[in-house]
């Protein structure tokens, strides 16, 4: 059997939960908290299910820092 893994969002190494098997996810879809200045987001590879600590233990996919903006 193949190990199964998936995508899950984490902000302040605090879970919020896993993306769906998708190439493209809205994060409006989540229930984030409001976004700091310079806020770290990332997107981690972690054991089907999600991961088992509630903190980030795979590798990271993909992060980045919030930022306000104004129009």
């Amino acid at each position: 059997t193949a190990y199964r893994r998936q995508r899950q969002m984490c902000i302040r190494d605090r879970s919020m939960g896993l993306l769906p098997d998708a190439r493209v996810t809205r994060l409006d879809d989540f229930n984030l908290p409001p976004p700091a200045e310079d806020q770290l987001y990332e997107i981690t590879l972690e054991p089907e299910g999600g991961s088992p600590t509630g903190l980030p233990t795979g590798p990271i996919l993909a992060k980045g820092f919030g930022a306000f903006q104004t129009y």
